[in-house]
């Protein structure tokens, strides 16, 4: 039996026309085609994915047909092994026996995870699969410590982190407990977005993440696949593994500027490479004339003419000038003073009730004239 194993994982592609703002079927495909390439020349044994190659549950035929044909040229007839795991929404709305992935069963080399058991690579790899909606049973499973075991699955975890730049951590789902044994050698996670290691005493792994930014949320944030490259000294040596994360193309950036009076739009500096061929949200930030000013300059439409972004949104920040009104109460002789000390600086902030009715209130108080309507 080999002592050593390559193969690269991704999960959550999403395939489908216009998948957010400005990500395309094109766009994911791209990166699909350059996944394959990648594992065949690269000398790859096999790829896994775990989960979501689409995004609608009833996908049109067009990404239906574009997308299985990627994995028809990269795996049918010599190409590399591919192994499918079903995730949420390759499930149909109607019935959760059938799913989107069913086509590629078709195709040589093409395994299709779609039930909790234990799939094998040649003589080096079980691959441990549990589907979406499925239930956690590991008496399901052929664990054995000659092969290098990966337990894949496509399912929340509970306490992981659902989107980049947020704390939102999920409050259901599966208890990392259930799965954290010695006898999985790596865990590959499918479904939650953001790539990110679960806390584990006995294994190691986690969500791969999305193979593409999908949303603003993604913005500067780099997505792509990983490549791991597992190798064992000996038969009662540890697997050691070495991981390498591979960043696709951003679709998403953001980017600040603080604009002052002396700003003007020569000054605002850009990187080409966060623009070209992406939606670009840009924040100006300062007092409202200010950002209007630059807002509103017309080198903005070269700009896009020259860089050409796939779509410019630009977000007008204002600050508010805070007052230098100190408000000095060591004259004050009570509470009214107070108020009325307040409601005279510039501090006061009375919504919807007007100052000058307040402020007869006070009066009124301080002679103690009848009660107060």
């Amino acid at each position: 039996m080999s002592n050593s194993v390559k193969f690269i994982a991704y999960a959550d592609i999403h395939h489908d026309i216009l998948g957010a703002k400005c990500v395309t079927l094109e766009d994911t495909l791209e990166v699909e085609k350059a996944i394959f390439r990648r594992a065949k020349e690269g000398g790859f044994d096999f790829i896994l994915f775990a989960g979501d190659r689409m995004l609608r549950r009833e996908p049109q035929d067009k990404v239906k047909v574009m997308a299985d044909l990627v994995v028809y040229e990269g795996s049918h007839k010599g190409g590399v092994p591919y192994y499918a795991l079903v995730g949420n929404h390759d499930q149909s709305d109607t019935a959760k026996t059938w799913h989107t992935l069913e086509s590629l069963k078709i195709f040589d080399n093409v395994v299709v995870m779609d039930e909790c058991k234990t799939y094998q690579f040649k003589n080096l790899v079980r691959l441990h699969a549990l589907p979406a909606d499925s239930k956690l049973d590991l008496s399901k499973y052929d664990i054995d410590p000659n092969y290098f075991n990966i337990f894949t699955f496509h399912d929340t975890v509970r306490g992981a982190i659902y989107n980049e730049g947020s704390n939102l951590s999920a409050e259901s789902g599966l208890d990392s407990d259930s799965f954290d044994i010695p006898g999985f050698d790596l865990i590959c996670a499918g479904d939650i977005h953001k790539k990110q290691l679960f806390n584990l005493k006995n294994t190691q792994g986690g969500y791969l993440g999305s193979v593409v930014q999908r949303t603003l949320a993604d913005a500067n944030v780099l997505k792509g696949w990983m490549e791991f490259n597992v190798i064992r000294r000996n038969i009662n040596a540890p697997w050691s593994i070495d991981v390498t994360f591979v960043p696709t193309k951003n679709l998403f950036t953001r980017i600040k500027f603080g604009v002052d009076k002396n700003t003007e739009f020569k000054d605002l500096i850009f990187d080409e490479k966060d623009i070209i061929n992406q939606f670009v949200e840009v924040k100006l930030v300062g007092n409202k004339s200010n950002v209007d000013r630059v807002a509103d300059d017309p080198e903005w439409n070269k700009f896009q003419k020259k860089l050409k972004p796939r779509r410019v949104e630009i977000l007008r920040s204002y600050e508010t000038e805070q007052s230098q009104v100190v408000v000095d109460l060591s004259t004050s002789t009570g509470i009214l003073d107070d108020l009325s000390l307040y409601l005279g600086s510039n501090f006061a902030s009375l919504g919807n009730i007007k100052e000058e009715r307040v402020a007869d209130v006070v009066r009124r108080l301080k002679r103690q004239e009848g009660p107060i309507q």
